[in-house]
């Protein structure tokens, strides 16, 4: 009697535990598809989680994701930086029991999805991220020598916060790549001139600058790079983000824009007070700030969306018309990937050469509307529809220029590489994005309105016009004789 009790009990225990499923990174037990249960905190909620490419992403009080994470088995890794030797160096960092807490839901919540679960529904509102511990750390190139990891260091700590070790660890691996990252028209990171204003970039190579801070005090994000633009015209502040090929993919990205504007500019502030700068002359660049929220905002900013007109067969590719009015052509689908037209550009070194697309996202923001162009696209060639987005006033919201090329944003969402200036003076002109077929350059973007060409032309040269003292333009290839500069008129109104 004793025996059978005991095998009943044992049987009713089983049933529990399997019941129950497996343990989770927040403590809780959680079913195959059933809902994690979070712990949160006061400080921090987990409001989303989503696979994100193979990967998954977690938004914390609905304006921090966090992208980049993999799960392997039960076993969660968050982004981190991975240097050449040693163990990865996690971007995040809890400085306090909300900060453990925040980490431990953030693996329950990845663990629950890539199960087929979900995260509990969130409705409450959230207050704009407190910050504060920031942290600089500098890393002065050692003079004629090609290794930035044997410079000078200098770190400061606001409040003593933190572990300065961790910090310079990144910095040795991270200074040893900073020669060979550039930002050759735009989608790659910028290579800033040095600490001091030099501009002689070729023979003084910049400091590495790395900082930290802690967002309502008790999460420390580490490995963000303050970086001087190329052209002189202030500061950007990378956040932390993953190498993909030729792009970088945000792994922390505030979409706050007003809390992280206040951020960047307190890091520059300690980056002044540190390096014994004039507070007054470092500052964002005005392609980080962008005004009014516009323009370029840093790694994974929000990007606005896309309006997409009409998709239309062209030969052996697509044309796509946005706004009613950019037609861009010469587009491909091969295997089920789509390739926008572009052009290569030869390495100094010897090395692969790079393939720069003239359709990408805007500088230092979010694919998204690039992603959904894509998607749109790829759902056209499969079964002719797509989906067209919400109808916008077409509006210029940035323009770079770089190395005798410009880049024009639209609606903060697409931003077109390749407009060619060429000339000089007053006699300065600008052509359309081209590709070269044989010996001819074609134009391969377009406008339907010649009012709107001429408008975007003249904020090109506007805008060369108010760049530093230095050749904005140059002649390639037989300078602008090789295109029409006047813009397409495909029947829009003149």
């Amino acid at each position: 009697m004793n025996k059978a009790l005991l095998m009943m009990l044992v049987a009713v225990l089983t049933g529990l535990l399997l019941i129950g499923g497996c343990s989770c990174g927040g403590g809780e037990t959680v079913p195959p598809g059933g809902v994690a249960q979070l712990k949160g905190s006061e400080s921090f909620t987990v409001t989303e989680c989503k696979e994100d490419n193979g990967s998954y992403a977690v938004t914390v009080n609905k304006t921090l994701t966090i992208a980049n994470i993999t799960v392997s088995g039960d076993k969660v890794t968050l982004p981190a930086f991975e240097p050449k030797s040693g163990a990865p160096k996690s971007y995040l960092v809890a400085d306090n029991d909300d900060g453990k807490t925040l980490l431990s839901d953030i693996e329950a919540a990845v663990l629950a999805v890539a199960g087929g679960g979900s995260i509990p529904a969130v409705t409450k509102e959230f207050q704009p991220f407190t910050f504060g511990g920031i942290a600089i750390t500098i890393i002065q190139p050692r003079a004629n020598s090609g290794d930035n990891a044997g410079g000078d260091r200098r770190s400061s700590s606001r409040n003593d916060r933190g572990d300065r070790a961790a910090v310079k660890a990144v910095a040795r691996e991270r200074a040893a790549e900073n020669a060979n990252e550039e930002r050759a028209t735009g989608g790659e990171r910028e290579r800033g001139s040095s600490a001091s204003g030099s501009s002689s970039a070729s023979s003084v190579r910049p400091p590495t600058v790395l900082a930290e801070v802690v967002l309502n005090d008790g999460l420390k994000i580490t490995g963000l790079r303050i970086i001087k633009s190329k052209n002189g015209d202030g500061y950007f502040i990378s956040w932390p983000s993953k190498k993909q090929g030729s792009k970088y993919l945000p792994s922390v990205a505030l979409t706050d824009a007003a809390t992280k504007k206040k951020i960047d500019e307190a890091l520059l502030a300690a980056y002044a007070a540190e390096a014994g700068l004039d507070p007054a002359e470092v500052k964002l660049s005005e392609r980080s700030t962008g005004g009014d929220e516009g323009g370029d905002s840093g790694d994974g900013a929000p990007a606005g969306d896309v309006y997409i007109s009409k998709i239309e067969k062209a030969g052996d590719g697509f044309s796509v018309t946005l706004w009613n009015e950019i037609v861009v052509s010469g587009i491909t689908a091969d295997g089920g990937e789509i390739k926008f037209p572009g052009s290569e550009s030869r390495s100094r070194d010897g090395g692969e050469p790079k393939f720069f697309a003239h359709v990408r996202a805007p500088f230092r923001k979010a694919a998204t509307a690039v992603d959904r162009l894509t998607a749109a696209i790829l759902a056209f060639a499969d079964n002719g529809s797509f989906e067209k987005g919400t109808a916008a006033e077409l509006k210029v919201t940035n323009v770079h220029i770089s190395n005798g090329f410009a880049d024009v944003t639209f609606n903060d969402a697409i931003a077109i590489h390749g407009f060619h200036l060429s000339g000089r003076g007053e006699e300065v002109k600008v052509t359309l994005p081209a590709v070269k077929k044989g010996s001819e350059f074609v134009p391969v973007v377009s406008f339907r309105t010649a009012a709107v060409w001429q408008d975007i032309q003249e904020q090109i040269l506007e805008k060369n016009r108010t760049m530093p003292q230095r050749s904005s333009s140059r002649s390639r290839d037989g300078g602008s004789s090789r295109r029409n500069n006047r813009g397409g008129d495909s029947g829009g109104d003149e």
